[in-house]
């Protein structure tokens, strides 16, 4: 299902139309467009109309005509991605139609050819394309320090702006020099990938980053102070045909004090051209802000921006790798394509009311939930001020309750080696790499070039250069940076960098192992899952021609291996699509196999640490957007809630629907469906399932008493009690799991407050509290203990029991004399278990 060449755009055209269609009526696609395409076309043998189309706007002038031109090569880019998912749609869930329309956006585990090669894969594959790549060519120069300092973005935006100027950059740091170059390289990378994609993204001179605003600081300054600020920043250009200075900076105060630029991330080009209609909305759009230099943007940034240079810079790359993947798979209007799928489908279900009532049911919701996640609607503020309430609030949240994040995390090592197990490598085999893994340093040139083309290339050292002396000085700012530190202490940055990096080495170099096997005979299990994304006979006999990338005796596969195929292997690949073979086409076949490559194994990657995806993050928010009573609600009732729905969505979904299930026709019960994969399948559902549950609950069982033995307690004892901890430890049954065997859940609370959430929990606490002080049965070690408890950084797994046993044991004691020795006996009643040091036998100073 993935996105294929701009240069298929006939022959998908003439599927679509059921016959091949003539010049003449391939060339009425495109309407209003002058001689400009016939001559290129005239003039370059071979060229599509697609191709064509893009080369005469870059001749056009015009700015009615190029609008025309746009329009007319989106209309065939549309025609052609149309007929692509509803085929698949067809041929792959011809019963199941609501599942198709859900594969195409967040990816599903039924074992269909593309099922997972979704507009969140793609989108997620981009984006770790670029970070990866530049992430790994600023630490190949040694710059990470240098950018991370935040001391030089000023020269560094200057660099950049100085580069796009074609201006000399002598007198500058080499180094902030060498940062604009490389910056530069990724920014046009995902610019030229959007504009093959759709997109019509001009290349402007000095363009540095995408500038955000911060309504607060720009509505607490006043338009005065603001237009004072900006106005000798700005480049004349700026007011080319603006009469009125001061009306028009009026307008454009208005807009980002009010939060309307907040409203949509959506550039002009994915909401569509309509020829010469567009002018009026050329007229009314938000006019560009042009900056004089570097220096005079970051100037403006520092004082009214949101972030660094650093944090535009990623974010940017993100956004551009979020609208790319979005017309990759859904054209340059994604909305209307969905809509379009989606009318299809009920028109073909008239007759079968059951059906078309069922999928009317699931296009309302979940598929309403989805489309609104991977557009990113569900990450705009209703209102600013609340969302970042509720973010804050969260985020200290998690500084007081995931202290021990890292011991919680010791089941990755199962989850690992079963998703290993289901692309067909030996279990016991992959466990054993799973915990190898953890140890290595991935140090070496040859490692990191290999991380960085997967694609998993150290996403703490993104969080490094963006936290370090960050430019957002905000509340939520300064929150956001102590949240990064905190889970360094915890040390679960290293934990899930050293996951990310084994996981996706171990898949890398299981592919190589099998690329001596052509596909005819290749692994059963291995070529079940590479066909999730497509990959199929033509693909893989093209991957196992690679040089295979080596590093300590092992070989690996990977997406730049692609450089080296020769060119007639790639030429015959694009050919056997009827394709006319050239420099371009070869081009893009190379970038669409390394593409693939890369979203196999960062989705594989993902499953594999039960990391909540596009569709998990669907479930949790429900279509809501932060900022809104309904959205931040939801967003904390689904606080540390997401690895349960992500645990089973991914693990148990692979487990029980990955094999080959085929659901019950839409409309019907599902249940028999999931019966029969269950019980009479026999391609391996049940044995899979029980495996996960047994290794997941084993490591379970290791966390939870290293989590113990760090609080001076011995082991539980191995009775059901404990088993029953272990399986809501270490697999999905989350919070459900903490009333199988207590009344109390982990952050110690009943069921109710543990549904609506943690914080829910604290306010309930709070109010506890309050009351017994009302009645006077307030303690003063109830009031130490409450506000130990709820101290960020305080419960971290190494420090908590070091000042247990130093302070805060002994002030515990003085406030409420004999509560130490009330708490080892609840401990020994409702556990089972004891004391290594029981805490009232070991204070400082007794």
């Amino acid at each position: 299902m993935a996105n294929q060449f701009l240069t298929a755009c006939e022959q998908v055209v003439n599927n679509a139309a059921g016959r091949e269609l003539s010049e003449a009526e391939m060339e009425s696609l495109i309407s209003g467009m002058d001689n400009t395409v016939k001559r290129i076309r005239a003039e370059n043998e071979g060229i599509s109309l697609e191709d064509a189309a893009l080369r005469a706007a870059n001749e056009l002038g015009n700015e009615e005509k190029l609008a025309r031109v746009i329009e007319a090569r989106n209309k065939a880019i549309n025609t052609r991605i149309a007929a692509q998912r509803l085929m698949f749609i067809r041929d792959s869930f011809p019963d199941n139609q609501d599942i198709g329309l859900s594969a195409i956006l967040v990816g599903r585990n039924e074992a269909r050819t593309g099922s997972r090669a979704s507009v969140s894969n793609e989108q997620f594959q981009l984006r770790s394309k670029y970070l990866s790549g530049l992430n790994h060519d600023l630490d190949r120069e040694g710059l990470v320090k240098f950018l991370a300092s935040g001391s030089n973005d000023a020269e560094v935006a200057d660099a950049m702006w100085r580069i796009g100027k074609n201006q000399p950059t002598e007198g500058m740091t080499k180094e902030s020099v060498r940062i604009a170059e490389i910056i530069t390289k990724w920014q046009e990378s995902a610019r030229m990938d959007a504009n093959r994609a759709g997109a019509w993204i001009r290349k402007v001179p000095g363009y540095i980053a995408r500038q955000g605003h911060d309504m607060m600081k720009i509505r607490a300054a006043g338009f005065d102070a603001w237009r004072n600020a900006i106005l000798p920043k700005l480049d004349p250009v700026t007011f080319d045909g603006v009469s009125d200075k001061d009306a028009f900076l009026r307008n454009i105060y208005d807009g980002l004090a009010s939060g309307v630029h907040l409203s949509s991330e959506k550039p002009d080009w994915m909401k569509g051209f309509k020829g010469s209609q567009n002018t009026a909305k050329k007229a009314s759009q938000e006019r560009v802000l042009h900056f004089a230099d570097g220096l005079s943007w970051h100037a403006y940034n520092k004082e009214f921006g949101v972030g660094s240079l650093r944090e535009a810079i990623f974010g940017g790359l993100e956004s551009s790798a979020r609208n790319t993947g979005l017309m990759r798979i859904l054209g340059t209007n994604p909305e209307n394509m969905l809509n379009y799928l989606a009318d299809t489908i009920e028109r073909d279900l008239k007759g079968n009311e059951r059906a078309l009532r069922a999928f009317s049911d699931k296009r309302r919701s979940s598929i309403k939930n989805e489309i609104k996640e991977v557009t990113g609607q569900t990450n705009i503020p209703g209102s600013t001020s609340l969302a970042r309430f509720g973010s804050v609030t969260r985020a200290v949240d998690s500084t007081i309750k995931l202290g021990g994040a890292m011991i919680s995390s010791f089941n990755d090592l199962a989850s690992n080696a079963m998703e290993l197990r289901y692309q067909g490598m030996n279990y016991g085999q992959a466990l054993t790499e799973s915990i190898q893994g953890r140890l290595k340093r991935f140090s070496s040139a040859e490692q990191k070039q290999i991380l960085s083309s997967l694609g998993v290339y150290a996403d703490s050292m993104r969080d490094e250069i963006l936290q370090r002396f960050s430019g957002d000085v905000t509340l939520p700012g300064k929150v956001s940076r102590l949240q990064r530190q905190f889970f360094k202490l915890n040390g679960l940055n290293w934990w899930t960098d050293a996951s990310r990096n084994t996981t996706a080495t171990m898949i890398s170099h299981w592919l190589a192992d099998n690329a001596g096997s052509p596909h005819a005979t290749l692994n059963g299990d291995l070529k079940r899952a590479l066909d999730l994304h497509g990959i199929g006979e033509a693909e893989w006999n093209i991957y196992r021609q690679m040089d295979l990338k080596g590093s300590e005796g092992r070989k690996f596969m990977t997406p730049d291996g692609i450089d080296s195929i020769p060119d007639d292997v790639i030429g015959k690949y694009v050919s056997d699509r009827n394709i006319s073979v050239n420099e371009k086409s070869l081009k893009a076949g190379r970038e669409q196999l390394a593409d693939k490559l890369r979203g196999y194994v960062l989705d594989r990657v993902m499953v594999a640490m039960t990391e909540p995806g596009a569709r998990t993050r669907a479930l949790m928010k429900q279509g809501t957007q932060p900022g809104t009573v309904e959205g931040e609600l939801m967003r904390f009732i689904g606080q540390y809630k997401s690895f349960t729905a992500s645990f089973m969505q991914q693990a148990l979904g692979r487990e029980v629907f990955g094999r080959g299930y085929t659901p019950a026709k839409l409309g019907e019960s599902r249940w028999g469906s999931v019966q029969n994969a269950l019980f009479r399948s026999g391609k391996g559902e049940m044995v899979g399932l029980a495996q996960l549950f047994l290794w997941m609950t084993t490591f379970g069982y290791l966390s939870m008493q290293t989590k113990l033995m760090l609080k001076g307690q011995t082991p539980r004892p191995a009775d059901a009690k404990t088993f029953l901890a272990a399986a809501a430890q270490g697999g999905g049954l989350g919070i459900f799991g903490d009333f199988l065997f207590g009344e109390a859940n982990r952050f110690g609370n009943g069921p109710i407050t543990s549904l609506a959430g943690p914080v829910a929990g604290n306010l309930d606490d709070i109010v506890t509290l309050y009351q017994k002080s009302v009645r006077g049965d307030v303690k003063a070690g109830d009031a130490f203990r409450f506000t130990v408890d709820h101290t960020p950084f305080i419960n971290l797994y190494w420090a908590r029991p070091i000042m247990n046993y130093l302070i805060l044991n002994q002030l515990q004691e003085s406030m409420s004399p004999g509560s130490l020795h009330r708490y080892e006996q609840n401990v020994r009643k409702n556990q089972e278990n004891d004391f290594l040091i029981p805490p009232s036998q070991f204070m400082l100073g007794h």
